[in-house]
């Protein structure tokens, strides 16, 4: 009682002084705190009635220890901290501050966060690498996309995470990617995106219908692969072209009269 009573008469205080007050606590005396949620809450509640000083504390040198603050302006999805995140981005030297704003830029999704995400794409730290991804798949503006596009070909589990935004995003970038990994050397990576593209369904058929000019026989028997599962009709016409062309490769053509079997005709 007498615990809850002292969180009240803070909160009432200036908030000079109850926000450096509550952070004191919640960051040095966490094992009061875990078991005072009123604490925390208190803090959200005055950063909910002053949100622009959020911004002067984010960026206050006597306030260590700013991860509360950064959860914050994160759960806000506060765009006017963007810059005040980025600043302590380029000057913090602790990794595990850094993952947290780079966290917090993504769930913020600014595009502004776009470049200085982009740099931790090259880290030399993986977890941070990770993160710079997700988070500007949430960012997922066409220049976050191709920023991840660029990253893509030198690691196939980050490449895998960044198909898995592409599927999500959906914009023509990711969708260009998603179809040129039709013809990626690795077997689990082709059979990820096959099975993404059928789920987008008719808006990928257009990507996939230009494929059909190409010539390499197994990027034609995939994209005809997918086109049947589709089964979208505007594909029946190019198909047929291809089949007119009399493709060399016999698979192409066993492939191609079996994705027009699957096609409304």
């Amino acid at each position: 009682k007498v615990k809850n009573r002292l969180v009240y008469e803070i909160s009432r205080a200036p908030i000079e002084f109850s926000v450096p007050l509550l952070l004191f606590l919640l960051t040095e005396h966490a094992e009061v705190t875990d078991t005072m949620p009123i604490v925390r809450e208190t803090l959200l509640s005055t950063m909910l009635a002053y949100p622009d000083r959020l911004l002067d504390f984010l960026r206050d040198p006597e306030i260590r220890d700013k991860t509360e603050l950064i959860n914050i302006a994160a759960d806000l999805k506060y765009e006017d901290a963007t810059s005040a995140l980025i600043e302590l981005v380029e000057g913090s030297t602790s990794e595990a501050e850094i993952h947290k704003l780079i966290e917090a830029l993504g769930q913020i999704g600014d595009p502004e966060s776009t470049n200085t995400l982009t740099d931790f794409l090259y880290a030399a730290n993986r977890e941070l690498i990770i993160a710079a991804v997700q988070s500007l798949g949430m960012v997922g503006t066409p220049t976050a996309m191709h920023r991840l596009a660029e990253r893509m070909g030198t690691d196939n589990e980050i490449d895998f995470l960044i198909l898995s935004i592409f599927a999500e995003v959906q914009d023509q970038i990711s969708l260009e990617r998603l179809n040129e990994t039709l013809a990626s050397h690795y077997a689990h990576m082709r059979t990820y995106a096959k099975k993404e593209l059928v789920s987008i369904g008719a808006k990928a058929v257009p990507f996939l219908i230009s494929n059909l000019d190409r010539k390499d026989p197994d990027f034609l028997i995939h994209t005809l692969n997918v086109l049947g599962d589709i089964g979208d009709e505007s594909a029946v016409v190019p198909i047929r072209k291809l089949l007119q062309n009399e493709p060399r490769s016999a698979n192409v053509r066993f492939a191609a009269y079996e994705a027009l079997a699957l096609l409304p005709l």
